[in-house]
């Protein structure tokens, strides 16, 4: 055996440390899942304990609740025998969830010193003594050390609770023994955060700068960056920066040492170059430092082009809220820019003179330019003449007209060379919301508007009725687009929808769609057949972006797969040809101060997103649509002729990574997402989300590439619903591209986890074409259920599913809620997304900030949800069709359950039997507003104020905001109140918080953000 060193002084205080003492407590971390050896002493007739999955404070997964209706006195504990020694006892503990003033909590060590007990660290609810007072408090950890003499002895630890009502949450509640050496250790290290701290404030300041406009750099350039230092005290100080930089896909490219001597207040710089940085793409380069204790890191970036192409794609272009210059937009292949034409210009001269200069260089590089006019009032009294204004009143329509008419009819005349599309701006469904006069003034705007534009250029064309990415996403898609299409489609040449995909915002804890999921080319094959109704052919994206977290580092794999994404989309909509141009929105910064934006560049470093936009650009570039390849679902591969050659895009959206096997002859050409050749192993190469770029002279030899390499993954997506408590659902899609002839072989059920349960024989045989979805329903109702299948030719599956619905009980009213556990929305960990950055940036700070729980009921008239929330700012200043923006309660259903089979057969999003409500105290009135209803009650339901006022009161002394809402079953059809039916169910709160972000918390995904009722939680009738 190796020899053992014997450390002493500080290297034995540091063993200690790293060899954790015995804990004493049994479960008490409650992570086994139950509540042994955890009993009650007194009580227990009325209060239950349980378990609570999605509330931990401190690492793990479960909490104990303590569920108190009316008792006034509970006592639960564990007995020990712990003789004399120094103990560390600690625990945590939430009251959030207790309803009754005046009581209070008690957690301790029953002891015996001298004879006598002795109650010792004891910790629990503010004022621990009767009659003191008694105030809620979100998780919050005690810890006290305890010295038991000789003689004395540790008996158990008990938790007391005396009257109070409602949830207790506890958690790990630990007692270890405390050696002098650990005492010793928790001094040291804390005194060590104190001297790290202020070496910290004194420590050199260091940045990366980029050495050309926005760090793109072509073929025959070394890239390079600028390090900057600077040392903040009056004393020398000697710096070690290690320098890594790797590639797009993280593989290292480069490294360095430097050693930088800094004089006192001095600075220092030196340029960084990166001649092993050949290759087109993105390139992140990590300094990390080092000076005295303290060490950091800092990070900077650049991309290398491909060639500068002579032609550009119009499809690639960047928005009209951006000031990027035409030099780099000629770099990266953008093939369309905008330019925003505001009133506020009327009588700028100088505006329009620079407006002008930039449009000629935009149109010197081969760029095609898109203007766009504003399409709302935008404060008239501060940009209309005075002499055109009538003190004290608005100006009407006509008035505003009088003056903007010319305006256009000059700027139109004026770029007549360099202009020929028009575009209206303005998310007119989200304007609407505003106010009542907002769609009429639209719908004015844009025939004047249209009607200048033609005068003052007859070739010119005009697009407008540009909707949020919302009105494409709705089932049925455009619903507000058709609304107002008939009004004004005599004033328009076609659609310019800013059309948003869902789940568009990347970054940690953050939840996104893949490129499919996202459903873009079913909107905007959609918005080109509404076009074509219309007898128009002009239709584009105006504005679209992924976005990120700006704390997200330069080279995370969250930034990755944003830039993947985004390439697969702009693959996507080649596919559509009638989709003029995407203006990808916002490349710059807001502000120093956004949390969140859709920057391709963060302070002037770009992210992958950059690099993909300039390869995705060169790759398909004119290329001509054929068709889709359809070798599997999880294999999108989209077949286009370029150069004389067939090109097929493909990415794979299975787990792992799909190997893919070239032909010897070398047939076959690969380009990755940079757009360069794609490493190979062997002859083979492995794919995953990044698009990968095949090309053959045959279409033929890239079909049967691909088939071959879809052999060897699953052919068919299975699932088990239910939809009634005595029935289960085998659902079954082909996603192979061959057809399929499936036998179910046996069911395997049971009652219980670990439980021995009966295998029931089945002879059912189903046959399935490419694509197809089918279901068989069966009697059985056991809470797990697994089928095991088997195909033709002998590949067998396996499918399996523990049933545990929410149980909704039959109720008089409100009042009886309070008999039943409420379901929790309280984890950040799960609950909201992103919430490392939301946290860094104190927009979410913990339970006090938010936290929430739910109770529903049903009777034979009406559904009851009771929703408490826990805000320690109560603000919705958006009272109509916007409560959704401010502090509001969102809950969505699943009528009929039937979302899964939907999605399974491609459907995503609301359809003809889900709901989506929200409910608030907004602007000072409490209302309910429906943007999902099903089809029979779509006519009196969508996009209104539902008739039936919710009950909300605020209490801002306590935090607590209570929302009770009873909607009939009426207005619920299909959903019927019949005892054993299942249907889907989701409750999201949101939160605004002055000069903060809008951010949620919810049960389950499938509500806020990515709308998707599949993913609602099960609940049943009782």
């Amino acid at each position: 055996m190796p020899a053992i060193k014997i450390m002493s002084g500080a290297a034995a205080v540091l063993l200690s440390v790293l060899l954790p003492a015995a804990e004493l407590i049994v479960n008490g971390d409650f992570e086994n899942g139950k509540t042994a050896p955890w009993k009650f002493l007194k009580g227990g007739k009325t209060t239950t304990l349980t378990m609570v999955t999605d509330s931990s404070p401190d690492g793990g997964s479960n909490v104990l609740a303590v569920n108190i209706r009316d008792e006034r006195k509970v006592q639960l504990g564990q007995n020990l025998n712990l003789g004399p020694g120094t103990y560390k006892f600690s625990g945590w503990i939430d009251t959030t969830r207790c309803s009754r003033p005046g009581g209070y909590s008690q957690i301790y060590l029953v002891c015996s010193i001298n004879g006598k007990g002795k109650n010792l660290g004891v910790f629990g609810t503010p004022g621990t003594v009767p009659g003191s007072g008694w105030r809620k408090f979100p998780w919050k950890k005690s810890e006290n050390v305890i010295t038991i003499p000789p003689g004395g002895k540790i008996k158990g630890v008990r938790i007391s609770i005396t009257n109070m009502t409602g949830t207790i949450l506890l958690d790990n509640l630990s007692l270890i023994p405390y050696s002098k050496a650990e005492q010793l250790a928790d001094e040291a290290k804390k005194e060590a955060e104190k001297k790290l701290e202020a070496a910290r404030e004194t420590a050199p300041q260091i940045r990366f700068e980029p050495c050309t406009v926005r760090s793109l750099y072509l073929a025959d350039e070394v890239p390079g960056l600028k390090i900057r230092l600077k040392n903040p005290v009056q004393r020398s100080v000697a710096v070690s920066v290690k320098f890594r930089t790797v590639d797009y896909f993280g593989k290292p490219v480069q490294e360095s040492a430097e050693e930088f001597q800094l004089e006192g207040g001095g600075t220092a710089e030196k340029v960084l170059k990166f001649p092993d940085c050949r290759k087109p793409g993105f390139y992140c380069t990590t300094a990390e430092w080092k000076a005295g204790e303290v060490q950091g890191s800092v990070q900077g970036s650049f991309v290398k082009v491909g060639p500068l192409l002579k032609k550009k794609d119009p499809l690639f272009g960047i928005s009209y809220f951006s000031t990027m210059d035409p030099d780099s937009c000629d770099k990266m292949g953008v093939g369309t820019k905008g330019i925003l034409f505001r009133w506020t210009q009327i009588r700028n001269r100088k505006e329009r003179e620079q407006a002008m200069k930039y449009a000629l260089e935009l149109k010197k590089h081969g760029i095609e330019v898109v203007g766009d006019f504003s399409m709302s009032r935008s404060k008239p009294l501060k940009w209309m003449p005075k002499d055109k204004l009538v003190k004290g009143r608005e100006p009407t329509m006509e008035e505003i007209k009088a003056v903007v008419v010319p305006f256009i009819e000059k700027t139109v005349s004026d770029y007549k060379s360099i202009i020929t599309l028009w575009s209206g701006g303005g998310e007119i469904n989200l304007m609407a919301y505003l106010s009542k006069n907002a769609l009429p003034d639209y719908i004015e705007f844009v025939k004047f508007t249209y009607t200048a534009v033609k005068k003052a250029n007859p070739e010119a064309s005009f697009i407008a009725l540009k909707c949020s990415g919302a009105d494409g996403r709705n089932i049925p898609r455009f619903p507000f687009t058709r609304k107002v299409l008939p009004e004004i489609k005599d004033y328009i040449d076609g659609f310019g929808p800013d059309q948003y995909t869902a789940g568009q915002r990347y970054g940690k804890g953050c939840m996104n769609l893949n490129s499919e999921e996202a459903q873009l080319r079913p909107i905007m094959l959609e918005m080109v057949r509404i076009a074509h109704e219309a007898g128009k052919e002009i239709v584009t994206i105006d504005e679209k972006g992924p976005s990120i977290f700006r704390s997200t580092p330069l080279d995370s794999p969250l930034g990755r797969t944003m830039a993947n994404m985004m390439a697969r989309e702009y693959i996507i909509l080649k596919t559509v040809p009638e989709v003029r141009y995407w203006l990808y929105f916002r490349p710059d910064n807001w502000s120093k101060t956004t949390k969140a934006d859709y920057g391709m560049w963060e302070q002037g470093n770009p992210r992958q997103v950059v690099s993909a936009y300039a390869a995705t650009a060169r790759n398909i570039a004119f290329a001509e649509f054929q068709k889709e390849i359809k070798v599997h679902n999880d294999i999108p591969c989209w077949l286009f002729r370029k150069d004389g050659k067939y090109l097929a895009a493909v990415w794979y959206n299975g787990i792992g990574k799909l190997k893919v096997a070239l032909p010897d002859s070398g047939a076959v050409q690969t380009i990755d997402v940079q757009g360069n050749p794609v490493e190979l192993v062997g002859n083979a190469f492995s794919l995953d989300e990044a698009p990968v770029y095949l090309t053959a002279e045959k279409a033929e030899t890239l079909e049967q590439l691909l088939a071959e390499a879809a052999s060897g993954i699953d052919e068919l997506a299975l699932a088990l619903e239910r939809r009634s408590a005595g029935s289960t659902m085998l659902i079954v899609r082909n996603v192979s591209g061959r057809k399929i002839t499936l036998k179910v072989k046996n069911a395997a059920v049971s009652e219980a986890a670990g439980q021995s349960g009966r295998t029931i024989p089945y002879t059912d045989e189903i046959r399935l074409v490419s694509g197809e979805t089918k279901t068989l329903e069966k009697p059985i109702s056991a809470r797990s259920v697994k089928f095991d299948l088997e195909t033709e030719n002998g590949r067998k599956y396996t499918v399996s599913k523990t049933f545990a619905p929410v149980k909704v009980p039959r109720v008089d009213g409100f009042a009886d809620l309070a008999k039943y556990p409420p379901c929790l929305l309280n984890d950040p960990q799960r609950q909201i997304p992103a919430i490392d950055d939301l946290k860094a940036h104190k927009i979410y700070t913990g339970p006090n900030d938010l936290s929430a729980e739910f109770r529903t009921g049903y009777n034979d008239r009406y559904f009851f949800l009771e929703v408490k929330v826990r805000d320690d700012a109560h603000v919705n200043p958006t009272a109509g069709k916007r409560i959704f923006a401010g502090d509001c309660v969102q809950f969505g259903f699943d009528a009929n359950r039937d979302a899964l089979m939907k999605l399974m057969r491609g459907a995503r999003g609301f359809t003809d039997d889900d709901f989506n409500f929200i409910s608030a105290l907004a602007g000072g009135k409490r209302m309910t507003y429906c943007y999902a209803a099903s089809q029979e009650t779509r006519g009196r339901l969508l996009d209104k104020v539902y008739g039936i006022q919710p009950e909300i009161t605020r209490d801002d002394k306590s935090g607590i905001t209570l929302y009770r809402i009873r909607i009939p079953f009426a207005d619920l059809a299909p959903l019927k109140p019949e005892k054993g039916r299942i249907f889907g169910f989701t409750v999201v709160v949101l939160d605004l918080d002055p000069k903060q972000p809008l951010y949620h918390i919810h049960y389950s995904t499938g509500l806020a953000g990515t709308q998707n009722p599949a993913d609602f939680p099960a609940f049943i009738f009782d």
